[in-house]
């Protein structure tokens, strides 16, 4: 669906991981580790809190990993769109609060780190929160600021 060679470049951003070298010693053992544990085990292999892995990709891998994931948001974006037609189409729309958020991002390779990780890069903590509810109220704005998403239906009550 994405060409890999078409989309942003993922992977170490300019400096890194040399840059690593000014951040808590957990980024240094993350990426001292290449994909392995203590034991030696790849990290794929363990539950390690945070889902942390540091795999050994290839840019190429990287790139095909993150078009696929392109390849998903706009799979979900298609059904979401699904949903609001057929909110329309019965005529429920405007008594319709809709809500779409996440719990986390993903690194995709960004800074050489994979999934949701422990550490704490805009990818993997920046996430939406749309609301939508009764399309006549022009009450839209964005939050730029810190938020915490986690228990979101007493803030919508």
């Amino acid at each position: 669906m994405y060409d890999p060679a078409k989309i942003p470049k993922f992977g170490f951003k300019p400096g890194e991981p040399e840059a690593f070298a000014n951040k808590p010693p957990f980024y240094q053992e993350v990426l001292a580790s290449r994909g392995r544990t203590q034991r030696g085990r790849l990290i794929r292999d363990c539950q390690l809190p945070g889902n942390i892995s540091h795999l050994d990709w290839t840019p190429e891998r990287t790139q095909a990993n993150a078009a696929c994931y392109y390849g998903m948001i706009s799979l979900m974006d298609k059904h979401i769109g699904r949903i609001l037609d057929a909110l329309e189409a019965a005529g429920q729309a405007d008594n319709t609060l809709v809500v779409f958020s996440s719990d986390h991002g993903d690194l995709l390779g960004d800074h050489g780190l994979w999934w949701k990780s422990l550490v704490a890069y805009d990818e993997s903590i920046r996430v939406p929160f749309l609301c939508q509810f009764a399309r006549t109220y022009s009450c839209g704005f964005a939050h730029t600021g810190v938020s915490e998403s986690g228990r979101p239906l007493p803030n919508l009550l």
